[in-house]
């Protein structure tokens, strides 16, 4: 069972969240009003953003694994998330496009297809506490490696 406690920090007006290792918490930013897409003097993500992050993370380790034991020479990764959430509370997310940015040498753009996909159909657990109706679209950028 996994187990994370977050607590309200009144003083600063966040949240912090820790989980097994208490050396490594998540600063929570209050919600607040929005101005051009930020809140005023955000000094921390929103647990919306950390939720999307968690699903970048998530599927961003699959990825690398599934590579690694497909003997992809895999570089580099890094997965951009963009996402449009309802209006109204509570404002569920109703479109989330997850675009991978995969570097290595010589990959094959089917093994990282082959990848992105067992990832989003099998072995993300965040992806998969997605509501049905939530559109999670998927992009993929294959690059060359930098010679060395």
């Amino acid at each position: 069972m996994k187990l994370v406690t977050v607590t309200w920090q009144p003083d600063a007006s966040t949240l912090v969240a820790q989980a097994a290792n208490p050396d490594h918490a998540i600063t929570l930013a209050a919600p607040g009003e929005r101005v051009h897409g930020r809140a005023p003097g955000l000094t921390a993500m929103s647990a919306t953003d950390a939720f999307l992050a968690g699903l970048a993370g998530c599927t961003a380790w699959d990825v690398v694994e599934i590579l690694r034991k497909q003997r992809q020479d895999l570089r580099g990764l890094s997965v951009l998330v963009s996402a449009e959430q309802e209006p109204d509370p509570p404002w569920p997310f109703t479109r989330i496009v997850l675009t991978y940015k995969v570097t290595g040498k010589s990959l094959k753009r089917e093994a990282v297809e082959k990848a992105v996909k067992l990832s989003s159909d099998r072995y993300c657990s965040v992806k998969a506490t997605l509501r049905p109706e939530t559109v999670v679209e998927t992009a993929i950028e294959v690059l060359e490696a930098d010679a060395g």
